[in-house]
């Protein structure tokens, strides 16, 4: 069950943002760093916010980003890959 402040969080993002895309044959991991990396940007790069969009928490994001190592790179391009 989503609690409230995700639910709007999701329900704000859904409505004005552009859906992702991906190819076909990406691997899952690949398709994950997207989608976080991706989230971070709309969240303006706040954690904390994209942590509760994802719907993960911050520690979790925090872990993820640490094994990205260049996580900052060009996220059109990560998608594009």
């Amino acid at each position: 069950m989503m609690n409230a402040a995700y639910q709007q969080d999701y329900l704000s993002q859904s409505q004005h943002e552009p859906p992702v895309n991906f190819k076909s044959g990406m691997k899952l991991a690949d398709i994950e760093r997207v989608v976080i990396l991706q989230t971070l940007q709309r969240q303006n790069f706040n954690r904390t916010r994209a942590a509760r969009v994802l719907g993960i928490g911050i520690r979790t994001l925090q872990r993820k980003l640490k094994q990205y190592h260049g996580w900052d790179m060009d996220l059109g391009e990560l998608a594009e890959a």
